[in-house]
């Protein structure tokens, strides 16, 4: 299995990470747009793809490397 390390993504960098098209990953993120945030330019920061990761799931195809210090879903709420 591949791995992958969180970095800043583009829809497009997403939708090549989770095997889906432009309209699908847009659907997805949609309801969590309040809670993502706002893009700088194109780019979801770090910590936006780890909230992006937390809402929507990992990649079934991919194991993701979060940074160091990173304490998971249910210490950061």
């Amino acid at each position: 299995m591949n791995t992958w390390r969180v970095k800043m993504c583009t829809y497009k960098d997403l939708c090549a990470l989770y095997g889906v098209s432009y309209r699908t990953i847009k659907n997805q993120l949609k309801p969590f747009l309040k809670q993502i945030g706002p893009r700088n330019g194109n780019f979801f920061s770090v910590n936006q793809v780890i909230i992006i990761v937390d809402l929507i799931g990992p990649p079934s195809e991919v194991d993701v490397i979060f940074p160091t210090g990173y304490k998971g879903d249910k210490d950061r709420r």
